[in-house]
């Protein structure tokens, strides 16, 4: 089915502190639902929240990741949501764009994009992980990507970022929308409509 099933979620929300650094800052100069969006020049900038805000991820923890990134350029590591060391056998996460493609990174799992992406346009981009270990990475809905039995499980060394990583590298320049980090559901599975309106909950 290709509908929008972005807001059928069986959970509540809870509200995290969010610090911006360098110059990241609300803009108007790019939107796609609301009257703009979270700018990053890619020299530093960067969302940063407390990883004690995170509750770890289980190995039977589902979980999704999305949002609405628009890149300015595509440098060799754009990061969109991260909370890594150097390696991920201490656990961690990373989503982010390499080499103009999407790449998802954990303990035990590489995911990488079989799609080019482009600069100066929206794209919706997710990752999901179900209870029994399907990860699926999805670009504007599409199936992009997908692996069984990846039960890794998810810790957060160091402060969870969008924009860049903790060792203050991998900074992305563009602009970041409709951030969203679930808990507890795998949302999107199989080819689905982007949302089509501001994420709920």
């Amino acid at each position: 089915s290709n509908a929008d099933v972005s807001n059928q979620i069986n959970s509540g929300s809870t509200t995290k502190a969010v610090t911006s650094n360098g110059d990241a800052a609300a803009s108007s100069e790019q939107s796609n639902f609301y009257s703009g969006s979270f700018k990053f020049d890619g020299t530093g900038d960067y969302l940063s929240m407390s990883e004690s805000d995170f509750t770890d991820i289980s190995s039977s923890d589902a979980f999704t990741i999305e949002a609405f990134v628009y890149l300015n350029d595509l440098d060799a590591y754009s990061t969109v949501f991260a909370s890594s060391n150097s390696s991920f056998s201490t656990g961690g996460f990373k989503l982010e764009i390499y080499n103009s493609k999407v790449r998802v990174q954990a303990d035990s799992l590489d995911l990488n994009s079989g799609m080019t992406l482009s600069t100066k346009r929206w794209y919706h981009l997710a990752f999901s992980r179900t209870s029994d270990g399907k990860a699926y990475s999805f670009v504007d809905g599409i199936l992009d990507n997908s692996a069984t039995s990846k039960t890794f499980e998810v810790t957060w060394p160091v402060s969870v970022r969008i924009g860049g990583k903790a060792n203050d590298t991998e900074y992305l320049n563009g602009f970041v929308s409709n951030f969203r980090y679930v808990d507890g559901t795998a949302l999107y599975t199989s080819r689905f409509t982007p949302p089509t309106a501001p994420l709920t909950n």
